[in-house]
C-alpha cells in the first residue's frame, strides 16, 4: 500500500475468503488522532470525477450492477478498544469478463462530512503499487474497497439516517486495453447494529 497515510489511517490490504472466492480486500481505518491524506495527482483526480457528476451530471451514477460484474455496499458499526467507527464497503464481485487494473473509489453523502469525525468522506484503491486484476479464472475472482470512520454521537441528528446509506462510487478498469468508467449511486445495506446505534444517538442529541 502507498504511503498516502500519514500517522493517522491505518492502510492496510489482506486477502480473505468471501462466498467461496478469493477476494482483494483494500481500505483504510481512521484513528483518533486525525486523517490527513497526503492526495497525489491520481488520487485528486478520482476524487474531481465523482464531485463534478454529482453536481454536474448526476444522471450518469446507477443503481444497480450492469453486464460486466456485480457491485453492492455495506455500512456497518466496528467497536474496538473502546473506538465506535462507521464501516463503509463497497464489493465488485462475479465478472464476467476479465478486468484488469480495476480501480475503486467512493465518496459519501456531502452532508456527512460534518456528521464524521473527519476532514474528509472519500476513498480509493488508486495509490496502490501494483494494478488489480479480477476475473473468474484467475486467483482473485472479487475485490472491495473500505473506510471506516470515527464516530462522534454528538454530531449525529436525525437528518443523519436519511443520509448516511448514500454512497457515491466509480469503477474504472480495462477490457482488452480499454479503458471503461462506470458510476453507481448505491445504497449500502445497513447492519443491525449501525442502525440501532444511529437511531438511539440521533434520539438523544434531539432530546438535549
Amino acid at each position: 500500500m502507498n504511503s498516502r497515510l500519514i500517522n493517522s489511517i491505518i492502510g492496510f490490504c489482506v486477502v480473505f475468503l468471501l462466498v467461496g472466492c478469493t477476494a482483494n480486500r483494500e481500505g483504510t481505518e481512521d484513528t483518533p488522532k486525525s486523517d490527513n491524506i497526503v492526495y497525489s495527482q491520481e488520487y485528486t483526480k478520482e476524487l474531481k470525477a465523482i464531485e463534478k457528476n454529482m453536481l454536474e451530471n448526476p444522471e450518469v451514477f446507477h443503481e444497480t450492477s450492469n453486464e460486466n460484474y456485480k457491485i453492492s455496499a455495506t455500512v456497518n458499526l466496528s467497536v474496538q478498544d473502546g473506538v465506535e467507527r462507521m464501516v463503509y464497503e463497497i464489493f465488485v464481485k462475479d465478472p464476467k469478463i476479465k478486468l484488469e487494473d480495476l480501480k475503486m473509489s467512493f465518496n459519501l453523502n456531502p452532508d456527512m462530512l460534518h456528521r464524521l469525525n473527519t476532514s474528509n468522506i472519500f476513498e480509493s484503491n488508486v495509490l496502490n503499487d501494483a494494478p488489480l486484476t479480477i476475473s473468474t479464472d484467475s486467483e482473485t475472482t472479487g475485490a472491495s474497497l473500505f473506510r471506516a470512520f470515527l464516530l462522534d454521537k454528538s454530531k449525529l441528528d436525525k437528518e443523519t439516517l436519511n443520509l448516511y446509506k448514500d454512497m457515491f462510487v466509480k469503477i474504472s478498469y480495462e477490457i482488452d486495453g480499454k479503458v471503461h468508467q462506470d458510476f453507481f449511486k448505491l445504497q449500502a445495506t445497513p447492519s443491525e447494529e449501525i442502525q440501532t446505534y444511529l437511531k438511539e444517538a440521533s434520539s438523544e442529541n434531539q432530546n438535549k
